[in-house]
């Protein structure tokens, strides 16, 4: 706004600007010998940058101009400034891994294009930048952000993506732990013990080993003479240990001679 003083009584006052009427103000009544003044406000939209010469029209009642007066002022018009949008999709990381990749879309919704986009990601501070060398006006582009995973936990961490200082938006990380797959493996390390006519009930030990991740519990125990079952139990063995049972054979299901037993564990 820019004030000018006068000591005219009138009620419209056109102003002026480099010759071309921009508004009309008024005054009101000013008694002779008096000042009176008016904040004059300029519309800039058709004004380029630079400096323009401002007047006042000052105008009697009978239609008369009296003074003109004028005032050199200096507009400074900024130039117009992309704005941008910004739009990205949540992300799932399965754990353990080495990096992570947030792609991030970044949109030029203004009129003018746009030069060496700077994108910041946030978590904690700034932990990856791109630039986007030019996006024209309307135009889109994907940029992806790929950086190694830190000391990060299993849940959710929220990252912040800017750009320009003006657009943010935020992406949620979930990081979850890769299920590890359940293995069995159960091995029979000995069987120990002797069998004799000569005694009511016979004894067999067995013992396992369980090289897998899962603890087993009770799994049956048959053994065999051949395809003659000689008896049946169960064994437990923890993931990584060891396990033992013992086996009661009858007598009355063995013959003279030498017999191969065998021993079966179903897990």
């Amino acid at each position: 706004m820019h004030p000018i003083c006068n000591k005219l009584s009138k009620k419209k006052e056109p102003v002026y600007v480099d010759n071309t009427e921009n508004t009309a103000i008024s005054l009101g009544t000013i008694a002779t010998g008096e000042e009176g003044w008016k904040n004059v406000r300029y519309n800039l939209e058709r004004l380029t940058p630079g400096e323009h010469q401002v007047y006042l029209a000052l105008t009697a009642d009978n239609a008369e101009t009296v003074k003109t007066e004028a005032k050199a002022v200096t507009f400074t018009k900024k130039a117009a400034e992309p704005t941008f949008e910004l739009t990205a999709q949540n992300v799932t990381v399965q754990l353990p891994a080495e990096k992570i990749e947030i792609a991030v879309t970044v949109k030029n919704t203004s009129e003018v294009a746009a030069q060496n986009v700077v994108l910041n990601l946030w978590n904690n501070g700034v932990i990856a930048t791109q630039t986007i060398d030019a996006l024209a006006a309307g135009e889109e582009k994907e940029v992806t952000f790929t950086f190694p995973i830190a000391a990060y936990e299993t849940g959710t961490a929220s990252f912040f993506v800017q750009v320009a200082g003006q657009a943010q938006t935020e992406v949620s990380v979930t990081f979850k732990e890769e299920p590890v797959p359940e293995v069995i493996d159960l091995a029979i390390t000995a069987i120990q013990g002797s069998l004799s006519l000569d005694v009511e009930t016979n004894y067999l030990t067995l013992f396992v080993q369980n090289n897998g991740n899962v603890d087993v519990n009770d799994a049956p125990v048959t053994m065999y003479a051949g395809e003659a079952v000689l008896g049946s139990g169960t064994v437990s063995a923890k993931a990584g240990e060891s396990g033992m049972c013992t086996i009661a054979i009858a007598t009355d299901v063995l013959a003279a001679g030498e017999l191969e037993v065998k021993a079966v564990v179903t897990v």
